[in-house]
């Protein structure tokens, strides 16, 4: 298991609403299997544009790290290729941010293949802007670079070369996806003519909405084929769908939708469309809430 430390800036917001995406943090950190022994913070008007953090606070934190011996530092927000390299070149240890721990998570608990093209996209996504700072001293390919040599325009760069392959596989990946999506919204015409009303869960991930589907199940006189659910972050990346019908006669489908969580990455949002799409559809969305959270309200 990994050992890190979370480092994050405060830009003036309630120290309470701060507090609560750092415990967020350490929980996606959990889900992953990083053991993380210690957070610090670090209050600024605004983030650093080269090292995120102050270059003071950075030099402390490389003693650190190489103190407690840590194998990677965890950052709140999402990082620039550029602050990621600068902070590279002062501290001894691999560099995560927020949105490498959330798609970590995602690659990890995605079983269908929907869901697998889905993290698959938005992770490529992520990576692009990364290669320039990858690439920042870039030589010219020699012919003798096996295996792409048919596939490079003339003088093409190991930069452009990289990146055309990750569009290329986007694209590949998306017409997969929308074969899918196809499919799902054929499913959605079939539920609108047989007029059956449908009733979405959502909420945070880990809040109960698979519980509750559950429970509605036990409930209901239909055949019951319960969703996976567990006490962890994201165990539902795929919707699920259910007939309910109870004791009156009184038929619905009730859905089980992908988690919200704070600072959900844009490229997450974007590849996830199609799935968000069925809360759309519904004709009732349920609103699930953790009470135990003291945050809830």
């Amino acid at each position: 298991m990994e050992k890190a430390i979370i480092i994050g800036v405060n830009n003036d917001r309630p120290v309470e609403e701060y507090n609560e995406e750092l415990c967020e943090l350490m929980s996606l950190c959990e889900a992953c299997e990083i053991n993380v022994i210690d957070t610090i913070t670090q209050n600024l008007t605004s983030f650093n544009p080269q090292t995120y953090i102050g270059t003071g606070k950075l030099e402390e934190i490389a003693e650190l790290v190489e103190e407690l011996k840590l194998d990677v530092l965890i950052f709140n927000d999402e990082l620039k290729p550029l602050q990621i390299n600068n902070i590279k070149e002062v501290v001894n240890c691999e560099i995560y941010d927020r949105t490498y721990v959330i798609l970590e998570i995602f690659r990890r608990r995605a079983h269908t293949k929907e869901a697998i093209l889905q993290v698959e996209i938005a992770t490529l996504k992520y990576r692009l802007p990364q290669l320039v700072g990858m690439h920042s001293n870039l030589s010219r390919q020699r012919g003798g670079d096996a295996g792409y040599a048919h596939t490079r325009g003339s003088g093409e760069t190991k930069l452009e070369l990289d990146k055309r392959m990750i569009y290329d596989r986007i694209a590949t990946a998306k017409k997969e996806l929308d074969e899918l999506t196809c499919l799902r919204q054929q499913q959605r015409t079939k539920r609108k003519k047989q007029q059956m009303k449908i009733v979405s869960l959502v909420g945070y991930t880990n809040s109960g909405k698979s519980s509750t589907l559950n429970a509605c199940l036990k409930h209901s006189v239909a055949v019951k084929k319960e969703v996976f659910e567990k006490d962890m972050l994201f165990a539902t990346l795929e919707t699920s769908t259910r007939l309910i019908k109870t004791s009156h006669n009184l038929q619905f489908l009730l859905t089980d939708t992908v988690g919200f969580i704070s600072k959900l990455p844009h490229q997450l949002i974007e590849a996830f469309k199609s799935t968000l799409e069925e809360i759309t559809e519904s004709d009732l969305i349920v609103h699930i809430v953790d009470s135990a959270n003291p945050n809830f309200e």
